[in-house]
C-alpha cells in the first residue's frame, strides 16, 4: 500500500543522511523503499548549491503541491465569484439545479463539470434553505 512520507519520517531520513548513511541503508531503516528516498531528494532538495534538504521545507514544499494538484479538479471554488452566481440563481431566482447546470455550460470556459442534480444539489444543499 501506498502511503505519503510524514514529517516525522522526513525528519528521521535528515538524521540519517546527514550521519552519513546511503539512500539504501536508510531506506531500510525507515521500512520504505529507496526510490521513495531518492524521489524525496529530487522534489525537495534546494536548487541553489551548497544547501541541503531540509525535513521542513520539504514536508511544507509537499503539501503545497498536493494541495495546487487538487485545486484543478475543483468544480466550484469555495467563496469564488461562480459560487456566489450560483447561489444566487437557486435561492433569489429559485432556478432549479437542471437550470444551472444548463447555465455554467454556456457560462464557464473551459466547461465546470458539475452537471448532474445531485452534483448540484450536493454542492449548494446548504444555500438551498432559507439564508440566516
Amino acid at each position: 500500500m501506498y502511503t505519503h512520507l510524514t514529517e516525522e519520517t522526513r525528519i528521521k531520513f535528515s538524521a540519517l543522511l546527514l550521519a552519513g548513511l546511503s539512500l539504501r541503508r536508510a531506506a531500510k531503516l525507515l521500512g520504505i523503499h529507496h526510490t521513495t528516498l531518492s524521489r524525496e531528494l529530487r522534489r525537495n532538495t534546494p536548487v541553489r548549491s551548497g544547501y541541503r534538504y531540509h525535513p521542513g521545507d520539504a514536508h511544507r514544499k509537499t503539501k503545497a503541491r498536493r494541495y495546487s494538484a487538487n485545486q484543478r479538479w475543483r468544480k466550484i471554488l469555495p467563496g469564488s465569484r461562480l459560487e456566489r452566481l450560483l447561489i444566487d440563481k437557486l435561492r433569489v431566482l429559485k432556478w432549479a439545479p437542471e437550470q444551472c447546470a444548463g447555465w455554467l455550460k454556456t457560462y464557464c470556459q473551459p466547461p465546470v463539470f458539475c452537471n448532474t442534480r445531485s452534483e448540484l444539489s450536493s454542492r449548494f444543499f446548504w444555500s438551498l434553505s432559507p439564508a440566516a
